[in-house]
């Protein structure tokens, strides 16, 4: 088990804001395989929580762009 049950894509504007949230949340932080912040939270009160701590963090759930270019083609 787990004690993570959702997530969600962090970005800023102020890259240092998202620097200081990643290193505040460290063990509640991932890196997706672009190597984009990803926070995990334990349930939607501390998502909440969180979202209202830090008004200059973006939190999506769904993440609308890939930066890999090294990605393969599939094979046919």
């Amino acid at each position: 088990p787990t004690r993570f049950s959702l997530c969600r894509w962090v970005t800023a504007d102020d890259l240092a804001e998202l620097d200081r949230f990643v290193a505040a949340h460290g063990s509640a932080m991932a890196r997706d395989l672009d190597g984009a912040p990803v926070f995990m939270a334990p349930n939607a009160f501390m998502l909440k929580y969180e979202q209202d701590r830090w008004p200059a963090i973006r939190f999506s759930d769904v993440k609308d762009y890939q930066k890999r270019d090294d990605v393969a083609p599939p094979r046919h």
